[in-house]
């Protein structure tokens, strides 16, 4: 029976305290498909690898590339939100008549999940002047493409002080729909 056990099992299997069952995991992984083959099943067997501290049965190179992989999603979806936050920035203050609750939304939403990554990933902060600037020139022609304005309305370079931007207390971002903005942050 507990040869028959599939790889999934033998990974709780390896989990127990008896050495029989560390042996038929070793036995399963050599036979279990791999990170191209089932890769939430390779993300398991690598975990229980780690705990039992097999270093030299992990697939090291495939594991570092994920590791990598994970911190890249990361700043990815951060440029993604600051885009979106910058977007909404811009139609608020350049289309003031058109201010509703929808814009309001993401423009809170957007900051809450820059605040969220940034709180998981704090090393992230230095790179903001960076992913900002590159946000900001996609931010700029969707906000013309959406506005119907031309794309000259919006300045070159990003207006917003990182600041001002990310503060979700900034009166200017929540005057009431329908008040024009003073000057973008």
């Amino acid at each position: 029976m507990l040869e028959q056990a599939h790889a999934g099992q033998a990974i709780i299997l390896a989990k127990a305290s008896k050495p029989y069952a560390r042996l038929i995991f070793a036995e399963k992984l050599m036979t279990a498909p791999g990170y191209n083959e089932d890769f939430f099943l390779w993300t398991q067997q690598q975990a229980a690898l780690l705990r039992q501290g097999q270093w030299s049965t992990l697939d090291a190179a495939n594991l570092a590339e994920e590791i990598e992989s994970m911190g890249k999603s990361d700043r990815r979806s951060l440029a993604s939100h600051l885009i979106t936050l910058l977007l909404h920035r811009l139609k608020w203050d350049y289309q003031p008549t058109r201010r509703g609750t929808s814009w309001r939304l993401s423009i809170r939403n957007a900051r809450r999940e820059i605040g969220l990554i940034l709180d998981d990933s704090p090393s992230l902060r230095r790179q903001l002047p960076d992913l900002i600037e590159t946000a900001y020139a996609t931010a700029r022609r969707d906000a013309a493409e959406e506005t119907g304005l031309p794309l000259a309305t919006f300045p070159e370079c990003c207006p917003f002080a990182i600041e001002r931007l990310l503060d979700d207390t900034q009166p200017d971002t929540f005057a009431p729909p329908n008040t024009k903005s003073t000057t973008p942050a």
